[in-house]
């Protein structure tokens, strides 16, 4: 029975011939007409003999609705025991890298003879490169049709990989999206945004290097105008306690002025060293990008429901 649309072909044995047992594969009775005039008319025969089971073809000029058997299951019944066997081999493909910036891929997949849209699957086998094993739902791994399944990463405040089917009969896509944000949740992280955030970063660095320096150069002037202020003496016919009130009220000024400046002093140091830690953290963001891409991969195969079993028809190993 096919994936493609559940249809059934008639198997009916032929007269033996060069010791071997034969099968003629008869199509369903309306798609006959779209090949021969005549329903019994085989479009191919499976050939059983010592060397295992094989297939051939009645005619080079198949049509589409008979390439469909390629996605049947083939059951067998050996010694009592029921096999199942699937009408051709999953094509392999390179497991699909975890890449951060990327957030939309879509994965062409070879067009061909593809089973029916309802009837394909994508199971994500395993994700591999980590040090703790992401998790993924459902738990079966497997979405179909329009349902899509998660990726949660470990060692990310948040970090989502959702998965799918895309596309048609025609041209079915596996379909990747990646959401990641930063320490906060909430913030996603995209290619623009690291760039943007490490240009902020730089800028308020040079900020506050900038208010650093004039703290200390007013914080030195100050000092200066304090020494000046308390060495200075009284004219000789002013009033000596007048004058040393107004010295009081100096130096308390410029105290004020010095421990504005010292606080800001102590601010800007306290600030440059978080600020040069987060630049490097974002610089880092690149190479760990690369590290991503080179030792990170989802392993996943595309496969389709029959009433008699599974047929895989892709798969990232063999």
């Amino acid at each position: 029975d096919s994936g493609a649309s559940q249809m059934a072909w008639e198997l009916k044995r032929q007269p033996d011939a060069d010791s071997q047992a034969v099968w003629a594969v008869v199509p369903p009775p309306m798609q006959a007409r779209e090949l021969v005039a005549t329903d019994e008319q085989p479009i191919g025969w499976f050939l059983v003999n010592d060397e295992g089971v094989r297939f051939r073809w009645a005619s080079e000029g198949i049509s589409p609705t008979f390439n469909q058997l390629r996605n049947c299951v083939l059951e067998l019944t050996i010694a009592g025991k029921v096999h199942r066997v699937a009408l051709r081999k999953p094509r392999e493909m390179e497991p699909q890298p975890i890449t951060l910036f990327e957030r939309r891929e879509k994965i062409a997949l070879p067009t061909g003879d593809w089973p029916a849209a309802d009837a394909l699957f994508l199971e994500v086998l395993e994700c591999t490169g980590f040090d703790n094993p992401p998790s993924i739902t459902p738990d079966s791994q497997r979405v179909a049709g329009k349902t899509r399944g998660t990726i949660v990463l470990p060692g990310w405040s948040r970090a989502e990989i959702n998965f799918g089917l895309a596309g048609s009969n025609d041209a079915p896509m596996v379909l990747i999206e990646s959401v990641f944000y930063l320490n906060n949740g909430q913030t996603e992280l995209t290619r623009s945004r690291v760039q943007q955030t490490l240009v902020n970063l730089q800028n308020n660095l040079a900020k506050d290097k900038q208010a650093l320096a004039n703290y200390q150069q007013r914080g030195e002037a100050a000092e200066r105008e304090a020494d000046r202020v308390r060495n200075s003496v009284p004219n000789g016919g002013g009033n000596a306690q007048a004058f040393v009130l107004l010295r009081d009220r100096q130096l308390s000024q410029i105290a004020q002025e010095i421990a504005k400046c010292n606080v800001g002093v102590q601010r800007m140091r306290s600030s440059i060293p978080r600020t040069e830690a987060a630049i490097a953290s974002v610089q880092q963001l690149g190479p760990q990008m690369e590290q991503w891409t080179r030792d990170t991969a989802i392993h996943w195969r595309v496969g389709a429901t029959t009433d008699h079993g599974e047929i895989i028809l892709m798969t990232t190993r063999p």
